[in-house]
């Protein structure tokens, strides 16, 4: 019983020193300038975000590759952002103009397979 009382006044000061961190901590923003739109040479707004077609990139430079587009009937029922893809058989990358320092989170979204 001893032992028990102690844990429920250890555990609670235990947590509540993580409490500041919590209350200061302000949530991450995702940054507007990199949104892109693989494979493709145009722009798709999607809510307020501007994915930018990785063809020909102002802000950001892509590796050597190549675009696929899915024409299948499906395709007709998705968005455009994700018509497109970037392939790439060798090990790829992105440079991006990152003024800030800090930490950056990088979001890729994986799709399906597509027909080619």
């Amino acid at each position: 019983m001893e032992k028990l009382l102690f844990l429920n006044m250890l555990l609670p000061l235990f947590l509540l020193q993580f409490y500041p961190v919590l209350i200061l901590s302000e949530p991450y923003e995702f940054p507007e300038k990199y949104f892109i739109n693989c494979g493709s040479d145009s722009a798709v707004t999607q809510g307020s975000r501007k994915f930018v077609g990785d063809k020909n990139p102002s802000s950001f430079s892509v590796g050597k590759s190549n675009s696929v587009t899915d024409s299948s009937q499906s395709a007709a029922d998705t968005s455009s952002l994700y018509q497109t893809a970037r392939f790439y058989t060798k090990p790829f990358s992105y440079n991006l103009d990152i003024n800030e320092t800090g930490q950056h989170v990088l979001p890729i979204s994986l799709c399906y397979p597509i027909s080619m």
